[in-house]
């Protein structure tokens, strides 16, 4: 897995350090995260912040985003690395699954 930033320098190295350990630990569970880009850029139309950060990933021919918005960069970021962690676990619910439907069909 390799992860990307766009317009790194809106982080601090602590920020980028932290989210790209908790997206690495994630993938270590079962490696099916392939291509993780994480973006930030500034804005003044947002009401909770000027600040968003954006987190896309492809997984097993499926894109997974999370985005959020706050006043520092920082806070933008660990608000997007929750979601995409929330994203990340709710995906491979339903993936496993369908697995187990697909392999009960096959049973029957």
């Amino acid at each position: 897995m390799q992860i990307h930033w766009f317009n790194p320098t809106h982080f601090s190295e602590e920020d980028r350090r932290r989210a790209e350990e908790r997206i690495l630990a994630l993938d270590r569970e079962r490696g099916d995260l392939t291509d993780v880009r994480i973006a930030s850029h500034t804005s003044g139309h947002h009401r909770s912040g000027d600040c968003e950060a954006r987190i896309s990933c492809l997984a097993r021919r499926n894109e997974l985003v999370a985005a959020r918005s706050a006043a520092t960069p920082g806070a933008a970021l660990a608000d997007a690395l929750d979601v995409f962690l929330r994203e990340v676990r709710r995906w491979r619910e339903r993936r496993g699954a369908q697995m187990r439907r697909r392999l009960s069909q096959v049973g029957t």
